[in-house]
């Protein structure tokens, strides 16, 4: 998805697709032609909560390495780990 700036996707056996205009994303069907359609607001919002960490939330992945850092106004600390 673009929210903002320009983009051009080739996909392999098709011709550029440039994304230009903002609040928009890439429709890449597995067979046919790529097409560029508009976001609507409350799917921005939707994609937006499942790929932004809130505030007081983590997220991980098993089997990956980890760091997770605690900032408060005096200090930082950090750890590391695997999960």
């Amino acid at each position: 998805m673009r929210i903002d700036g320009k983009i051009i996707v080739t996909r392999k056996g098709d011709r550029p697709v440039q994304m230009q205009d903002p609040l928009t994303y890439l429709q890449a069907p597995k067979t046919g032609t790529a097409i560029v359609e508009a976001v609507a607001m409350d799917q921005l919002k939707t994609w937006a909560a499942e790929t932004e960490i809130a505030d007081g939330t983590g997220a991980f992945a098993q089997g990956r390495s980890l760091e997770a850092v605690s900032r408060q106004p005096s200090a930082t600390t950090r750890g590391a780990g695997r999960v």
